[in-house]
C-alpha cells in the first residue's frame, strides 16, 4: 500500500512536468496490474481444480494459466530485486 501511495504522490505532484506525470502514472498502472495478477491466478487455479474431475478445462485456459504463472514468477523475482534496492 505504501508503494502505491508513493507512486500516486509522485504522479500527482503539481511540480511535475507532463512527462514525469505520465511516467509515474504508467508505473502506478503497472504496479496495480501486478497486484491484480495474483488474484487472477488464484481464481484460475480454483476454477481448474473445480473442473478437473470433469476434464472440461479448455486448452486456451491452460495455456493462459501457464503463461500467467510464468509472468507471476518473474514479477516475484523482480519485486525481490526492487525490495533489495529500496523501492
Amino acid at each position: 500500500m505504501l508503494k502505491l501511495f508513493a507512486l500516486f504522490l509522485k504522479a500527482e505532484n503539481p511540480a511535475n512536468t507532463p512527462y514525469m506525470k505520465e511516467k509515474y502514472l504508467g508505473r502506478m498502472r503497472q504496479f496495480v496490474e501486478r497486484c491484480e495478477m495474483a488474484e487472477e491466478l488464484d481464481d484460475l487455479s480454483r476454477e481448474k481444480v473445480k473442473k478437473q474431475p470433469e476434464g472440461k478445462w479448455p486448452d486456451f485456459k491452460e495455456k493462459y494459466y501457464n503463461e500467467l504463472g510464468a509472468k507471476y514468477d518473474e514479477v516475484l523475482a523482480l519485486s525481490l530485486k526492487e525490495k533489495a534496492s529500496g523501492f
